[in-house]
């Protein structure tokens, strides 16, 4: 069993909805210029998947102006999710992150996060092969993910 952001198109494999993540872009509390340029100069603090959740955000709700996100300045790189939102609140940069990952974060007051007009809600999806039984421990951990939501 694994996890993914997107169905798998193998017909071997079957693919259970098991949670819904909204993205948010989130800029220093202080930054003057919230527009697409204003973001663009400030610069993208960069994380594993953040190429991939900023251009659904910026392709959907900046579609005259965003050119892909290698025209984006990267201000910055980090690998832990709790860690992103810092530099941010340290007024470096920009980041698009899963609401979940905002809400925990300590320092609330150092950010800014910017409505859209178009929210993107992204599905993780528990997968496994389809005519495969998973272990017992399997159906748990996938089931406290259900009762969960």
């Amino acid at each position: 069993m694994g996890f993914m952001s997107t169905a798998p198109k193998d017909s071997s494999l079957k693919a259970t909805a098991i949670d819904k993540e909204k993205f948010c872009l989130v800029v220093p509390v202080n930054l003057k210029d919230c527009s697409f340029v204003g973001m663009s100069e400030i610069g993208f603090i960069y994380h594993p998947d953040g190429l991939s959740m900023a251009h659904e955000v910026f392709s959907l709700n900046y579609p005259s102006v965003y050119k892909g996100m290698d025209k984006i300045k990267v201000s910055g790189s980090i690998n832990q999710i709790t860690r992103i939102l810092e530099p941010v609140a340290q007024g470096i940069g920009f980041t698009v992150l899963p609401e979940f990952a905002c809400r925990d974060f300590s320092k609330q007051k150092r950010l800014k996060y910017i409505p859209l007009k178009k929210n993107i809600i992204s599905t993780i999806f528990a997968v496994s092969k389809k005519y495969r039984n998973l272990p017992k421990r399997c159906d748990e951990i996938l089931q406290s993910f259900l009762d969960h939501n």
